[in-house]
């Protein structure tokens, strides 16, 4: 699975030891290994022959990089436990603003965004207020809250 960047870094901090292996593309997504089939809100079922692979053992840098190792197996992310971290990723959507729920404001600092010039995208989301309608919403971020949330 892919996904932005910002969303994916702070997964693999709440998932911990729980994390299987994971690639930072360096192209602004990251990759988790998931078993197949596997299908996961909010982020990208990418064909596995896409995913740049990085060379040895290679944790920094520009370019692709692992964010988790594989051990002698590739080892994958349960994605239940990948869906919750990454729903755990942002702020929950009854906390935002209507702005900020339509991608017009960032999700962190309420700053108004403009799609392509100065926001990070960080994937549509559904969302099933309780005894609602399942709600899609379409977080952003400014440039400077992406960098300092370090998302």
């Amino acid at each position: 699975m892919r996904v932005p960047r910002g969303i994916g870094l702070s997964a693999v901090q709440i998932l911990g030891a729980r994390c299987g292996t994971a690639i930072d593309d360096g192209a602004g997504g990251v990759y988790f290994l998931v078993p197949p089939g596997a299908s996961i809100a909010g982020a990208d079922p990418a064909d596995p022959a896409s995913a740049p692979i990085p060379a040895g053992r290679r944790t920094s840098g520009p370019g692709p990089r692992w964010l988790v190792c594989p051990a002698e197996t590739w080892l994958p992310t349960d994605p239940d436990a990948l869906a919750a971290a990454l729903a755990d990723a942002l702020p929950h959507p009854s906390a935002l603003t209507g702005e900020q729920v339509r991608g017009a404001a960032c999700v962190w600092c309420g700053k108004p965004v403009q799609a392509g010039l100065n926001d990070v995208d960080l994937g549509s989301r559904r969302w099933r207020p309780s005894g609602g309608a399942s709600v899609a919403w379409f977080p952003r971020a400014c440039q400077p809250c992406h960098v300092r949330e370090g998302r």
